[in-house]
């Protein structure tokens, strides 16, 4: 078993070793880097508020979250680090200033959603995470999967896996990593870095 060839790498406390920067003593928050989180959508703003502490938790920097206008007095409430900005303001927005986007959770699949995706994908070519509905979206609009930024980085569930593996073959060739979470079954995706994070509680198939 040991001597097989696979395209998969197991996330563990090892590698994650040789990336971890301890935060300096005398710094604040300006110092790592600015990340924007779009999440959440009537019913499931609950999705954003994790998401926002597990970022915080996590140890990142400067942080903002864009959710539904009528919604953003639940994280201004629950997570008082973060900035509040509406997604019907998207346009307006200063995209420049993210170094990472993460987006996905509680967005619903709706039209206005995709639409939102679209926008988000040709605003920015940095660093980003697509997670939830924003692998729904991706399913539902494969021509988008060409505008993904380079080594963006997706998280399937096994219910996004499902629906999404049917289009995953069109992705384009640019270092994609797809760090698929527990119990996922090893699909047919392209030949691209794969991870799989081991959850220390939970039996991990591979």
């Amino acid at each position: 078993m040991n001597k097989v060839e696979t395209t998969w790498e197991t996330i563990e406390p090892e590698m994650l070793s040789q990336i971890y920067v301890p935060k300096r003593e005398f710094s604040h928050k300006g110092n790592y880097g600015h990340s924007l989180l779009i999440t959440g959508s009537h019913g499931k703003m609950g999705a954003s508020v994790l998401m926002a502490k597990g970022y915080l938790k996590g140890g990142g920097g400067l942080l903002t979250t864009m959710v539904p206008e009528k919604e953003g007095v639940i994280l201004q409430t629950t997570v008082p680090e973060s900035m509040v900005v509406s997604m019907q303001t998207a346009n307006e927005l200063d995209w420049a200033k993210f170094q990472v986007i993460g987006i996905g959770p509680g967005l619903s699949t709706s039209t206005e959603m995709s639409n939102l995706l679209e926008l988000v994908l040709s605003k920015h070519s940095g660093k980003m995470v697509l997670d939830a509905d924003a692998l729904n979206l991706l399913a539902q609009k494969p021509e988008l999967l060409a505008k993904l930024p380079e080594n963006a980085i997706l998280t399937p569930h096994p219910v996004n896996f499902a629906g999404w593996l049917a289009v995953a073959k069109r992705f384009p060739e640019n270092g994609n990593a797809a760090a698929i979470q527990h119990q996922t079954p090893i699909g047919s995706y392209p030949e691209r870095k794969k991870y799989r994070h081991c959850h220390p509680n939970r039996q991990n198939l591979v």
